[in-house]
């Protein structure tokens, strides 16, 4: 064996495997208070909300899981197989868990469509366009006024262009953020408002659309519905599978 990712996991495992001699059969999952603050940072950042205690304690389960099926393969065999990353290993581990799940009958996913109706619509949108300024306008109000009128300058380019035809509201908020995406939200329609102080200059905006969320025709998600499913299936069998080893793996929360 010469490829030195190999050599690195393999070492890894007979660490592992001396640790568990030491340790005995309980061998803690720690998550320390500064690993589950970085969790919820992350969710607040892809959501642009702080998790509830539900999505908390979902953070702290889905961080157990996976540090389980991350253990797991390491005692199996697959290393040899496949000696990849961490997240391939617990890939692998879901796929042989899961490995012989049942294809959904048309019944089943209506009803998994019905009783998960909030995750099939389409979400609200923006229409809107915007006007940069490098340097702070000496009269907002007037450019304002010249930009309602049609007879303001050419805007400076910006990297995400000047035009945005319905946007989603969390792509407006991953590019603007929460506070620019909550002004387009109020804004009256097809009335320029600003200036708005971002790092690439001060800019202006005019909100033409606004359209509400609004739920999609089956027909249309179908294949949605059923990846769905089979990820629902997929978690009911690791949740099974992970459930057997919470003895020899006991999550300590607030560990270093």
């Amino acid at each position: 064996i010469r490829d030195p990712l190999v050599l690195f996991l393999l070492g890894g495992i007979s660490l592992f495997a001396a640790y568990s001699m030491i340790e005995g059969r309980q061998q803690p999952v720690n998550l320390s208070v500064e690993m589950l603050a970085v969790l919820e940072q992350d969710y607040e950042r892809l959501t642009g909300s702080q998790p509830s205690k539900t999505i908390r304690d979902q953070l702290i389960r889905d961080h157990y899981q996976q540090e389980v099926l991350f253990r797991e393969a390491l005692r199996g065999s697959m290393v040899k197989e496949d000696p990849e990353i961490r997240e391939v290993l617990i890939e692998k581990m879901q796929e042989s868990v899961a490995e012989d799940l049942s294809e959904p009958a048309a019944s089943q996913l209506a009803l998994f469509y019905a009783a998960n109706i909030d995750r099939y619509y389409q979400e609200s949108n923006l229409s809107f366009q915007q006007h940069v300024e490098i340097e702070e306008p000496a009269d907002p109000l007037e450019l304002l006024t010249a930009l309602q009128e049609g007879r303001a300058p050419s805007s400076q380019p910006s990297r995400y262009g000047l035009e945005f035809s319905s946007y989603g509201d969390s792509m407006v908020r991953g590019l603007f953020g929460e506070t620019v995406l909550a002004s387009l939200l109020n804004a009256q329609l097809n009335v320029w408002f600003g200036p708005v102080p971002a790092v690439d200059g001060w800019h202006f905006f005019k909100v033409s659309d606004r359209q509400a969320r609004k739920l999609l025709d089956y027909s249309l998600v179908e294949e949605q519905v059923r990846a769905d499913y089979r990820v629902e299936q997929l978690q009911q069998r690791v949740d099974g599978f992970v459930s057997e080893f919470e003895q020899r793996y006991p999550l300590k929360l607030g560990a270093p």
